[in-house]
């Protein structure tokens, strides 16, 4: 939606402040994306420590996606 807006607000721009807006929209995403999957990854991680805490095997949870290793 985000990305939209600042399309649909450039449209008049001149040429050389839309492409840095649209920079700046492209770097605002990227930064969020970037933390939200480092969030998805520390969760992950936490709940899979519990679940070990409690003695359940999070590989044979079938919602639970198997642990990759890097």
């Amino acid at each position: 939606r985000r990305a939209a807006n600042v399309v649909v607000q450039a449209l008049n721009l001149p040429p050389r402040t839309r492409e840095q807006l649209y920079r700046e929209e492209s770097e605002r995403q990227s930064y969020h994306a970037r933390r939200n999957a480092q969030a998805s990854k520390s969760h992950r991680k936490t709940r899979r420590k519990r679940l070990a805490e409690l003695g359940v095997d999070p590989d044979r949870i079938k919602s639970i996606p198997p642990k990759k290793t890097q």
